[in-house]
């Protein structure tokens, strides 16, 4: 695209009047920033300032001045370049500063209208839409502009300076660290992909938070009286997790998207898995490459001929028209040629920096990258029928700085004038060169003299908590919670410090200092302020199991992590205490699961840290332990007694003594009853519901009472209060939410094939399955609730899992697990509605023979909607149904449903020319079935006056019967029921 010169020096002169001409004459003398482009349209005005492409925009500025520092030392040009990098970058910063209040208010909310603005006025630097009128809340967009604030300040640009300028960025991080839980409305500013302006939670956008995260850690801008950034790694780690859960797709709405290019490979490098890396480019480039570039995502109509530029929303069943014609974009290229220069692989670098050769726009002799390719609204039919076979047309926006950008320095890495080094100082590139896995320092200091005499029966020979106070301090976890509140507080920019939340076992398992001494902080499982399952010993046993496997899996640290356990006579006493004690054997031995560990002495492990973290801000003072709370109440008082008294008398002193007396001693019935009275909640229970959302699925808490994203604590007690209508029965429903929270993040077997995860429903059913009720299940230990759900989950496998394809439907050994009990089996899987991998894509495959589906009293799924606005693998789609069946109140009915579809799938899988003209109508369906087997029984007709014993039979019916029943009574010719059940 220019004159193939012989010298570093004659392309640096070339470079620097391309930059100017396009770059460099565009930035507004006042704030230092970049419109988007010089085009208004109906679709905005790209004058603005948005902070994405402003930080990508200026990318080629700072690639050039790189490229002058190694080619052009002297060159008062390539100061000139520094120059304006640093302006832009400081004039976002300024543009955000003067929105630190919505800083500090999203920190606490993740409300959308508290979100930084994402775009400002280019001149002035000032907002230029209301908190409303926008979609702002793009975490991608701040993140970006973290990620290059730390390479550039690694590369040697001085753009944060002031003390009040590091709060701020420190705040930023506070405001991006829960990104692996914020639902925003993404790179693209609309929300879902119906432009509806519901907001979903993004891989695009937990990637670049990622990255921005990773890079910001331990980041000293060399302010005198600041420190270094300070970065949660346990938010690093929630963000790997989340990703590990959306890719290779990108949300709820959409299977893939062009975004994700920046994700796995330039600029964020943010994925650690070469797999998933390739897996999720490769998806890209397979659904969404074309000749101009690649497509957004599937079904975008963004700038299409079809589109109505009057709405900015579409309509039920419009997707589907702009299915093969969405707009292209040369930008991806630009993404793909970067990336494939700064992993080195040249010949990669070749083939984009080809394809985009035909897309530039020559203009007063430069050659300019428009922002998209359309499809001329006369080729329209033609391009939609056969994809790839029409030419496109540019449109006006032209250039896309941002691609302008990335452009320029992709054809700089190529010409040799920049090494990835430059515009990678920070070595993002090498991300999965990953450390071998760490080995734990382990450590267990007993709290006194007679628990460390106890500990030594079981072959332990500990430190006791004054034994190791000579040498460190020791500290519970929620006093680093803490401190953490402190970190980037400043009072004339309204900040506060990190919210008050739980930190995780990986910002444990660092070494601190104050004062030149050292502090460890023990696990949050045996905080003092924890929930009553602390006194479970089997539960603390499967908590510090998972711990360490966590910190096996996350641990980036240059030093091996050190784990500190506190334990005190009643930490090693009670409900379970033999799995805690194997336990330690396990890592007393060298190895828990995967995980390698070393049993030693506080002192030792210290001994093996090379850095110790600075804690600036003083530790709060120490709070009562619960063993000094129990000595409160009297001795002669049992815990049930004391509890009455305590709640008659309305003293919350006393009730806390009891409280934690009925965990000593095992009374669990108690212990509840006073958790719910004190409106306990374990420290732990927010995460749990996230770790069930985030992985894109539906949490229900009763009747209309469904959640899709993270909510705060305080809603989430009260939704599931409401749901069971019972503070106590709320208690055991917290036990149980922690259970599936934990089954959902190891991504365990348990919890395969479930889409919503019906917790009110769960617990209704382990009480049903008790003895003596729900009066029993509360008197049961956390542990045993936990091996009860456990059990559920496992036991209940889904339906094709227990029955092979037609036409005979035999039993298969999954089936096994069911020991015979069907109406048991139905009653738990309408719980759990567990379907297989592919249950949703044969649903949709079905939904091409028939013009719909009703689920019950005329819940009716239209498939020409559905197959225009959703697609096969999309999770929208699994939604939509789930959400049919859950309307469905009888969970063996909703099993029926289950089985039905499951049929219906396989009858059009067997037989191609399988046509339905009218709506499958599942109740009719499983009536006539229910009818043929109560007649091959030999019953007779059914008698539907007396339905029970009808209904009853088909309960207790197998999985094959029943298929083979509803196979019967799915021919193509099928009559409409005269009757359908209810």
């Amino acid at each position: 695209m220019h004159p193939n010169e012989s010298s570093p020096r004659d392309r640096l002169e070339y470079w620097f009047g391309h930059i100017e001409a396009i770059f460099l004459n565009r930035l507004s003398p006042e704030a230092g920033l970049l419109p988007a482009s010089t085009a208004k349209t109906v679709h905005g005005d790209y004058a603005h300032a948005w902070v994405r492409d402003n930080v990508y925009s200026i990318l080629g500025v700072w690639g050039l001045a790189c490229a002058f520092r190694r080619h052009g030392q002297g060159d008062p040009r390539g100061s000139h370049l520094e120059e304006c990098v640093v302006r832009l970058m400081r004039g976002l910063l300024s543009a955000m500063m003067g929105q630190a209040d919505k800083v500090e208010r999203f920190k606490y909310t993740q409300d959308p209208l508290d979100s930084l603005h994402a775009k400002y006025d280019a001149a002035t630097g000032k907002p230029v839409v209301g908190d409303a009128h926008w979609g702002h809340l793009q975490i991608d967009a701040t993140s970006l502009f973290l990620l290059f604030l730390a390479q550039m300040t690694a590369g040697g640009l001085k753009i944060v300076s002031q003390a009040e300028e590091v709060d701020f960025v420190q705040n930023l991080v506070h405001y991006i660290g829960p990104a692996y839980r914020i639902a925003d409305y993404g790179i693209w500013e609309r929300g879902r992909k119906s432009n509806d302006g519901v907001v979903e939670i993004n891989a695009s956008s937990v990637g670049l938070a990622k990255a921005a995260l990773e890079s910001m850690s331990g980041l000293d801008f060399g302010c005198f009286d600041r420190g270094p950034i300070q970065v949660a790694p346990d938010d690093i780690a929630r963000a790997r997790e989340t990703l590990q859960v959306l890719l290779p797709g990108e949300s709820a709405s959409k299977e893939t998207d062009a975004a994700l290019l920046a994700v796995v490979g330039w600029p964020a490098f943010a994925v650690d898995d070469k797999v998933m890396v390739a897996h999720t480019r490769g998806r890209v480039l397979d659904r969404l490459a074309g000749r101009y570039g690649c497509k957004r995502f599937l079904r975008d109509g963004h700038q299409t001929t079809v589109e109505d530029e009057h709405r900015l929303h579409y309509l039920a069943g419009e997707l589907l028209k702009f299915a093969n014609i969405e707009s292209e974009w040369p930008l991806f290229f630009t993404y793909l040629l970067v990336d494939a220069e700064m992993t080195g692989d040249h010949r990669g670098g070749e083939t984009w920096a080809d394809r985009l050769e035909p897309l530039f726009q020559i203009r007063d002799g430069l050659p300019l990258l428009p922002e998209l390719y359309y499809v001329d609204a006369n080729l329209v039919e033609a391009e939609a029928s056969q994809p790839g076979s029409q030419e496109r047309v540019a449109n006006t926006n032209l250039p896309l700085l941002w691609a302008q950008s990335q452009w320029a320095l992709g054809a700089m890495l190529k010409e040799g004038l920049l090494e990835p080094q430059d515009i990678d100082p920070l070595g993002r590139r090498h991300h999965l060169d990953r450390r071998a896995q760490p080995e734990i320092a382990f450590s267990i200091v007993a709290q006194d003299e007679h628990t460390a005499k106890i500990l030594a029966l079981h072959g332990f020979r500990v430190e006791t908590m004054a034994e190791v106070q000579s040498h460190a301090m020791v500290r519970p976890a929620g006093d680093l919670v803490s401190v953490w509140t402190h970190i980037g507080a400043n009072c004339d920019l309204g900040l506060t410090g990190r919210p008050d939340k739980r930190l995780g076992p990986l910002a444990n398992a660092y070494v601190y200092q104050v004062a030149g001494q050292p502090l460890v902080f023990s696990p949050t499982l045996l905080d003092a302020h924890d929930h009553h399952i602390r006194y479970d010993a089997a539960a603390r046993a499967r908590r510090l199991r998972g711990d360490l496997r966590y910190l096996a899996r996350h641990w980036r640290g240059s030093d091996n992590p050190i784990f500190v356990l506190c334990l005190d006579a009643a930490a090693i006493g009670g409900t379970g205490v033999e799995r805690l004690i194997g336990l330690l054997h396990e890592v007393e031995r060298g190895q828990v699961d995967f995980v390698r560990t070393r049993l030693c002495c506080l002192r030792e492990a210290l001994a093996t840290q090379s850095h110790w973290r600075d804690l600036g801000p003083a530790l709060p003072p120490l709070g009562l332990e619960p063993s000094q709370l129990i000595g409160l109440a009297s001795s002669l008082t049992s815990p049930s007694q004391g509890l009455e008294e305590a709640i008659t008398n309305g003293d919350l002193g006393y009730a806390e003594a009891m409280y934690h007396a009925a965990g000593l001693m095992g009374d669990w019935s108690t212990a509840r009853k006073a958790a719910a009275w004190l409106q306990r909640t374990d420290p732990r229970l927010q995460d749990s519901a996230k770790d069930i959302v985030v992985r894109l699925r539906r949490l229900a808490l009763g009747e209309g009472r469904v959640i899709t994203r993270p909510i705060t604590e305080p809603d989430l007690v009260k939704l599931v209060e409401e749901g069971l209508q019972s503070k106590l029965h709320a208690v055991i429903a917290q036990e149980v939410l922690q259970a599936l929270g934990l089954f959902s993040k190891a991504d365990s077997t348990a919890v395969k094939g479930m889409r919503t995860i019906r917790l009110t429903e769960i617990v209704r059913r382990l009480a049903q399955e008790e003895d003596g009720g729900m009066d029993n299940l509360i008197a049961e230990p956390p542990s045993v609730i936990f091996d009860r759900v456990k059990a559920i989950l496992l036991e209940t496998p889904s339906v094709r899992a227990v029955v092979s394809p037609a036409p005979n439907f035999a039993l298969t050994p999954s089936a096994n697990v069911i020991a015979g009990d069907w109406e048991r089996w139905r009653d738990r899987l309408g719980v759990l509605t567990r379907v297989g991998s592919d249950f949703f894509a044969r649903l949709w495959s079905l939904l091409h023979v028939c013009p719909g589906i009703v689920f019950g009293a005329n819940n009716r799924l239209d498939a020409a909607i559905a197959r225009s606005d959703l697609t096969a693998w999309e999770k929208d789609f699994a939604l939509e149904i789930e959400v049919r069946l859950e309307s469905i109140r009888d969970p063996s009915y909703r099993t029926f449903c289950l089985e039905a579809l499951n049929v219906l799938a396989n009858r059009h899988e067997q037989d191609p020319d399988f046509r339905l003209d009218q709506d499958i109508i599942l109740d009719g369906l499983i009536h006539d079935a229910v009818a043929v087997i109560w007649r091959e029984a030999g019953h007779g007709e059914p008698d539907w006056q007396y339905p029970e014993p009808i209904w009853s039979l088909a309960r207790q019916a197998d999985a094959q019967t029943m298929a083979m029943a509803i196979y019967q009574c799915c021919r193509s010719d099928t009559r409409q029921p005269e009757a359908a059940c209810s």
